[in-house]
């Protein structure tokens, strides 16, 4: 005849039941017992707070034994408990399962000590059965918590990185609107300064026809000119800044030999350089270097930095430029022996307006947009620019890295 679950659940075992019923506390002490010494990983969770529905446990179990119309009709309750419990305590899934195995293994012993004989086949299936429904319950609380709390932490994650993503979002938004704001100002502004600074032009033109011997008159004249320079060459900048930033500004792309727009420049600074009395050197690289670019707006770049070098180096001081070629690429290098730069500066110097606080003890300081335009139109040329400085007191070197056109294109045609 075979031996079904159903078959099983229909028999009475009232000895086995009445057993684990009367004994069911002194079944615990010795599990646990046994529990502590195989699993030394749960040992300090074996306390009693885990252990209240176990009694309960074994004493639904033998009553569902012993009675067969209420067979599997509590146990299973506190093997829920159970599970809830373990998951909240920190256990795995196989120190759960491993609960019941030992258990097994202790009913077993105890109960044929206690009848003083081995257990039938049917007993020990029948005790097997109700065990394996009780390990089922309590694995699935197990589960059921764990994945519970799993869904949680990801719904906590994403509620989070939602949040996150928002607040990235607000910021680069507000920093894309200041960033629209100061543009618009930039513009502004330099629209506002340049319109004084025509009839203030054309003062200085008028002055000039007037020839006159009083050096009273010829020293005003001469610095309301050099001002007035000074202040169109700030307005171009802060425009050109301001049209960078907004993309109006097209380089007029040719193909350029970067000596010829060097000596340009040379003849352009001279006049600066003179009147700080500097001792330029030049050392300028023989053969022809050809890129692509908008001469004018490379004459800019290194215009600025000779300037750049004059303002910030004490009268009679040493300017040196020089170009070499590195493979495909042309490097050209403005240092000085001027006032150098703040290590904690140097990172900072190629951006906007930082040069007015690392140079406020000068008085021809300016906006410190200079350096600005020039990263942007160097970087425009798909070149880049770093600075170097030993510090205060020792000087400063720029270094501008411009592609070079391949070989196939470089002489002259």
């Amino acid at each position: 005849m075979t031996v079904t679950p159903d078959l099983l659940r229909s028999e009475n075992f009232a000895e086995v039941g009445q057993i684990l019923q009367q004994d069911a506390a002194r079944l615990i002490e010795r599990w646990s017992a046994q529990a502590v010494k195989e699993q030394p990983n749960a040992q300090r969770l074996h306390h009693q707070s885990l252990l209240n529905e176990l009694p309960r446990l074994l004493t639904e179990l033998g009553r569902s034994l012993a009675e067969a119309s209420e067979r599997n009709s509590g146990y299973c309750r506190p093997a829920i408990q159970h599970g809830e419990q373990r998951w909240e305590a920190g256990w795995s899934l196989g120190e759960v399962v491993r609960d019941y195995q030992l258990l097994r293994v202790v009913l077993v012993q105890y109960l044929e000590e206690k009848l003083a004989r081995s257990l039938s086949s049917h007993e020990l299936m029948a005790i097997g059965l109700c065990l394996d429904d009780a390990i089922a319950a309590s694995v699935d609380a197990f589960v059921r918590n764990r994945d519970e709390y799993l869904r949680g932490l990801e719904q906590q994650r994403a509620e989070q990185d939602q949040r996150i993503k928002e607040e990235l979002q607000h910021r680069e938004e507000v920093l894309r609107q200041a960033d629209r704001h100061k543009n618009e100002f930039l513009a502004t502004l330099s629209h506002e300064l340049r319109n004084p600074l025509a009839p203030l032009r054309n003062i200085v033109g008028v002055l000039e026809l007037h020839e006159t011997n009083d050096p009273v008159i010829l020293q005003i004249r001469e610095i309301i000119q050099r001002q007035v320079q000074q202040m169109v060459r700030l307005v171009d900048d802060l425009t050109d800044v301001s049209r960078i930033a907004q993309g109006k500004i097209e380089l007029r792309k040719e193909r350029v030999s970067l000596s010829a727009v060097l000596e340009q420049v040379l003849q352009m600074a001279e006049p600066i350089l003179a009147a700080h009395q500097h001792k330029l050197h030049v050392t300028l690289v023989k053969e022809p270097l050809w890129m692509e670019g908008d001469p004018t707006r490379l004459a800019q770049v290194f215009l600025n930095l000779l300037n750049n070098s004059a303002k910030y180096t004490d009268p009679g001081g040493q300017v040196w430029l020089t170009s070499a070629r590195e493979d495909n690429r042309a490097i050209v290098r403005v240092r000085d022996s001027g006032i150098g730069i703040d290590p904690e500066m140097l990172p900072h110097i190629f951006e906007l307006f930082t040069q007015a606080e690392w140079s406020l003890s000068r008085s021809q300081g300016g906006l410190g947009i200079g350096l600005t335009l020039v990263r942007r139109l160097v970087e425009m040329h798909n070149g880049t620019i770093t600075a170097h400085s030993a510090g205060r007191n020792h000087g400063s070197e720029f270094a501008v890295l411009l592609p070079l056109l391949s070989e196939g294109v470089s002489g002259e045609e």
